[in-house]
């Protein structure tokens, strides 16, 4: 939940960078929606009916249509109840939408204190994309003391649970030597790995920094 050459700012979650621009579309943005955040029987109506009997991710998964737009006009503030719902209810995924959305603070006021704690939760119910959001908070000292180490081996976990975008954040890392000692031959393993599932950033980076070293990019020789 940034970084490396491809990214803005320093390692940062994949996932979040990739979610932020993907949410960001075009034209100026719209304030960050008030969402309630005292108990998950704020959700009513049609949304709370849809995820009845299914309650957890699949609360979640109805969130991600509200947010999209694919259920009428696009509603933030009833996303994040139904993933709120979903986070109350045992289910990861709606855990990790909620770390998500307040790590990137795109659509909901930014708030590293709720990211970090729904990512922690997410987390410890197994959700990679969860543990791979605390490991970008944690190593990026995000509503917590900065840990890279720490943060490192929750990427690690990420990724070997199936999180390939923290399988690129650990490759990352390990390219650049940043907050980690440099290790250019795991590096390339880890962005391999992503690689192998399509994650095209990764693909890229192989491309520009493993390629020809006559055409090497500039970011990867340190030029």
């Amino acid at each position: 939940m940034r970084t490396a050459s491809p990214r803005t700012f320093p390692t940062p979650s994949v996932a979040l960078l990739t979610l932020a621009t993907v949410l960001a579309g075009c034209g100026a943005a719209a304030p960050p929606a008030t969402v309630s955040t005292s108990s998950a029987s704020v959700v009513s109506g049609d949304a709370s009916d849809a995820c009845d009997g299914a309650r957890g991710d699949g609360c979640a998964k109805l969130g991600d249509e509200y947010l999209e737009g694919r259920r009428g006009p696009r509603d933030v503030a009833k996303a994040m109840e139904l993933y709120k719902l979903a986070c109350d209810t045992s289910g990861p995924r709606g855990c990790t939408r909620l770390g998500h959305e307040y790590a990137i603070g795109r659509n909901v006021e930014r708030n590293d204190t709720e990211a970090l704690a729904s990512f922690r939760l997410a987390c410890k119910r197994g959700d990679a994309a969860g543990c791979g959001g605390l490991g970008f908070m944690i190593a990026n000292g995000r509503g917590v003391e900065r840990d890279v180490p720490a943060g490192m081996r929750l990427f690690e976990r990420a990724c070997e649970g199936g999180d390939f975008d923290s399988c690129f954040n650990v490759a990352t890392r390990l390219y650049e030597g940043n907050g980690v000692e440099r290790d250019e031959s795991m590096a390339r393993a880890y962005f391999e790995r992503a690689c192998s599932r399509r994650f095209a950033l990764a693909c890229e980076r192989l491309e520009r920094c493993f390629g020809d070293p006559s055409s090497r990019a500039a970011e990867c020789t340190g030029s």
